[in-house]
């Protein structure tokens, strides 16, 4: 359900489009409503952002990455066609950036240190296979005795 947050995005579109067709006001009272819809399109953003941020520690990157490029498309798109505002499209992207890039850091992160330490009991694992048996190796490092027994073949040594 989450990936359609960024179609509240394209809802805007219907009321650019009537503003852009409207035939009976003047090019500046157009404008005077597109900007104002620009704004209320800013919140809609800030909004999702608000709710992205609170779900994102369940997210898949993929997921992420997919739902804030479908967002800047979505954006680029309203602008290329009825806003036509270069710092507009610049503002979101922005935005975007700076919500996206330091969480998605920060999940690299964990990610790295969680690999790190997983590589570390491995080698601890590794070292112990000489001196110590299967399930004394596994009791001590956290591993199942069947990934230890794994370790062992692979290693080429003989187990218990």
């Amino acid at each position: 359900m989450y990936n359609l947050l960024p179609l509240k995005v394209f809802s805007h579109r219907k009321k650019l489009r009537y503003i852009a067709g409207k035939k009976n006001i003047s090019e500046e009272e157009k404008l005077r409503q597109i900007t104002a819809e620009k704004e209320h399109l800013l919140d809609t953003i800030r909004e999702l952002h608000g709710i992205m941020k609170n779900i994102l520690p369940v997210l898949e990157d993929n997921d992420v990455h997919s739902m804030f490029l479908a967002m800047t498309n979505i954006v680029e798109n309203l602008n290329h066609n009825f806003i036509k505002d270069d710092k507009f499209k610049v503002e979101v992207i922005d935005m975007t950036k700076t919500f996206y890039d330091p969480a998605v850091e920060e999940r690299g992160i964990q990610k790295g240190i969680q690999t790190g330490i997983q590589k570390g009991i491995i080698q601890v694992a590794k070292n112990l296979l000489d001196i110590l048996e299967d399930s004394t190796i596994a009791l001590k490092t956290g591993l199942t005795v069947e990934e230890v027994k794994q370790l062992r073949a692979d290693s080429g040594q003989e187990g218990d």
